[in-house]
């Protein structure tokens, strides 16, 4: 019988391994067991102190349709120091000194046999841990990915095809096709990520588009808030709360055609709003679109869009008051104070990413290129002094 405490620590890494078709990674665990124990055999307790050294991999493969993983393989070193024995005749003289040489001398001769049984069992237990953790991940991986994206794509009838899946020595890409049968795609050459970036992601208007016209917006009529509640529910946010300066007293009824659609232009994205008619207070107009422009605002890990100068109005026979009304509606629908956040908090508190930030927030040629990489060393004010204008 074996009894006593041990002490693990483990370290868990990743490492991408080059593939010119899909998603390639290894999981790697690497750790050390301290251990103290007290075996009785044979008349005499042995107590020891050991050490195990373990190192398990894993490798991960994500082909476009599901992840793939091949069963943990582990290795274990142990080395223990036997640190003191007692035996049944230790108050017994002359034959305590017997009995203590013949107890150490059949624990050194088991001692390779017990050692190699132990790396054994260390190293099976570490590779079953590992399976059991990577099982773990993945199931999470993969109830949020229904959540959060396959929920929202099957009530919009859109199709996530991978066009280009690889593993670099570097880094893992992805490139994906999101429309529906009979919509169009990406046609000009998206942003190039800076070549130190830990992450980047680059996403085309057509992808935004091709979801906002799955939408049943069109010839629709609603208040704004129940259209509010019933958007966020299509993509799986039930529990978002209807923001308290939306206006609950108009209705409105949108276009037959593209009734929402967001341009990515240079610098800008520009939302635009059409519709056939609104009515509040008794005050009615037709054909009404209107449109808000954001840009970019990038702090440390912090990504976001902000509103971005006036808001343009057009609409039948609109009279000046009728563009001050129609202004201060649509002002609390763009809201200044409404921002669409990029990164969300997780990534922005992330310890893993210490020492990183948005190095790349660019709008262009229908793109929106976004990356996080290391810091980098701002310029002094000599620096910015010595730097000569523009213009000369």
């Amino acid at each position: 019988m074996v009894r006593g405490e041990s002490h693990t620590t483990t370290k868990v890494s990743f490492r991408v391994v080059p593939d010119s078709q899909r998603m390639r990674v290894v999981m790697g665990v690497t750790g050390q067991s301290v251990n103290q124990t007290r075996s009785a055999k044979s008349g005499a307790v042995f107590h020891s102190r050991g050490q195990a050294v373990f190192e398990a991999q894993k490798e991960i493969v994500f082909d476009g349709d599901r992840i793939v993983m091949a069963p943990a393989v582990a290795d274990a070193r142990v080395n223990d120091r036997l640190r003191d024995v007692s035996t049944d005749y230790d108050r017994v003289p002359l034959v305590n000194l017997v009995a203590q040489v013949l107890a150490r001398q059949g624990h050194a001769d088991a001692r390779l046999a017990s050692r190699r049984e132990a790396e054994h069992k260390v190293a099976r237990r570490v590779a079953e841990k590992l399976d059991e953790e990577a099982e773990k991940l993945r199931g999470e991986w993969e109830n949020r990915l229904a959540g959060r994206v396959g929920t929202p794509l099957t009530r919009l009838a859109l199709t996530a095809a991978p066009i280009d899946l690889q593993t670099t020595d570097s880094r893992l890409i992805g490139r994906y096709r999101l429309a529906g049968d009979m919509q169009l795609g990406a046609h000009t050459p998206r942003p190039q990520a800076p070549a130190d970036s830990l992450v980047s992601v680059q996403l085309h208007e057509s992808a935004v588009n091709n979801a906002l016209n799955r939408l049943p917006l069109a010839r629709r009529e609603s208040d704004l808030p129940t259209l509010f509640h019933d958007v966020a529910a299509v993509f799986g946010a039930d529990d978002v709360q209807v923001p308290d300066d939306l206006p609950a007293d108009i209705v409105v009824r949108f276009a037959d055609e593209e009734p929402l659609r967001v341009d990515l232009l240079d610098g800008l994205a520009r939302v635009t709003i059409r519709l056939a008619e609104l009515e509040t207070d008794h005050r009615r107009w037709r054909n009404v679109m209107s449109r808000a422009y954001y840009r970019g605002v990038s702090d440390g890990l912090s990504a976001r869009m902000v509103r971005d100068g006036h808001i343009e109005l057009t609409g039948d026979h609109l009279r000046l008051r009728d563009q001050l009304a129609l202004r201060a509606i649509f002002a609390k629908v763009f809201t200044e104070r409404r921002e669409l956040i990029l990164t969300p908090e997780k990534v922005v508190t992330a310890p893993q990413l210490k020492g990183a930030e948005v190095t790349q927030l660019v709008i262009r040629d229908g793109w929106l290129g976004l990356a996080i990489g290391p810091k980098r060393p701002r310029p002094t004010t000599a620096e910015i002094k010595r730097t000569p204008p523009a213009w000369r």
